[in-house]
């Protein structure tokens, strides 16, 4: 079919302008509690939303607080939050808590960045960093077997690191 009747045939066929309702709910929609839950009364909280896991907190004697959760599985994941994030940067210093977190990768003074980075690899383990408004967060993953391991890199990387010119 040439060109010419192909466009005459679309300009001739007729269009469905017509609005359709969408029942994809919207990212802060009310829907999907009012389908499980109802119309909840102020205030109240859903059922499933009551539940906390249990967890243990223990205050060291220099003050950092270590939050423990047991959890049947062959992985583990452990976190350190320092209480300082961008929030605490002023207009001169913006950008000074991100810079810190990718300089905790850059060795210590246990470990050559090298040696950092190979000791993580044979171990398997994956290390993260992250900065917020209020925290700065480094972050291992590993096997539960290997959970020593990564507390020791991950506390030699926060109070040993060095910042060499």
């Amino acid at each position: 079919m040439p060109a010419s009747a192909r466009c005459s045939n679309l300009s001739k066929s007729k269009v469905d302008h017509t609005l359709e309702e969408t029942t994809k709910d919207l990212q802060f929609s009310k829907a999907p509690i009012m389908k499980n839950f109802g119309e909840l009364e102020f205030g109240q909280i859903p059922e499933p939303l009551k539940y906390s896991r249990p967890f243990e907190m223990t205050t060291l004697s220099n003050g950092i607080r270590v939050c423990t959760e047991a959890w049947n599985s062959q992985v583990a994941s452990i976190g350190v939050f320092v209480g300082s994030g961008s929030r605490n940067e002023t207009l001169e210093t913006s950008g000074t808590a991100h810079f810190l977190e990718h300089l905790l990768m850059k060795g210590t003074s246990n470990k050559t960045r090298v040696q950092l980075e190979s000791e993580i690899e044979k171990h398997g383990i994956q290390i993260n960093t992250a900065t917020n408004r209020e925290h700065t967060l480094i972050s291992a993953n590993c096997f539960a077997k290997d959970t020593a391991k990564a507390v020791d890199l991950l506390g030699d990387m926060i109070s040993n690191s060095r910042f060499d010119k």
